[in-house]
């Protein structure tokens, strides 16, 4: 003869509001353990859907369990959203839902990445285009104020103060650029394959 099969569903949450209201939870609970082990004692097969302490599906199976007449594979749990495909599913769409986070995370953080190291490269021409500007200023201004400077002495005169100016200009710009060179503005590291 094949053995029923019981469907356990309810609750026993002191939050809730039942109508007509619940007057004992501890009665409550007891009661379900009873039903459980007269169940078993029947030899019918349960089906639960939760273990959770707000349902009844918990004090059933303690008592179908404690009765001794529990045979195995005859208290069978099924997912409370349906057909196992169900869930997985909805494993796998959540899984799906945490890589494209994921992976929108890591676009953004690169993103910021190469706007930074643009911003460092633009910064890094500028002040070369600013520095390598300095002596050029220095001479169209000699010669945009006295233009016969470069006519005889005047022209000697002048070198004493442009060529240490550019000089120094130089190495500025020599020590900056090296500096930058050192630094490595771009982050390569996000190339390389894990």
């Amino acid at each position: 003869m094949a053995r029923s099969l019981i469907a356990v569903v309810g609750s026993l949450d002191a939050a809730r509001k039942y109508d007509p209201p619940l007057r004992d939870l501890e009665l409550a609970r007891h009661a379900c353990e009873q039903i459980g082990r007269e169940l078993a004692i029947q030899g019918c097969d349960i089906v639960v859907y939760s273990s959770e302490a707000g349902f009844v599906e918990a004090d059933i199976v303690r008592g179908y369990v404690a009765s001794g007449q529990a045979q195995p594979g005859s208290i069978k749990v099924r997912s409370p959203l349906g057909a196992p495909a169900r869930l997985v599913a909805a494993i796998s769409e959540q899984g799906g839902r945490r890589a494209a986070k994921a992976d929108e995370k890591r676009r953004l953080e690169q993103r910021q990445s190469r706007r930074m190291a643009l911003s460092l490269s633009i910064a890094g021409v500028l002040l070369c285009v600013g520095l390598g500007a300095i002596p050029l200023i220095y001479a169209a201004a000699q010669l945009a104020a006295t233009p016969n400077i470069l006519d005889g002495a005047g022209a000697r005169r002048l070198l004493f103060f442009v060529l240490p100016l550019g000089f120094i200009a130089g190495l500025t710009f020599d020590a900056v650029y090296a500096k930058l060179r050192a630094v490595d503005v771009t982050p390569t590291d996000i190339l390389k394959q894990p």
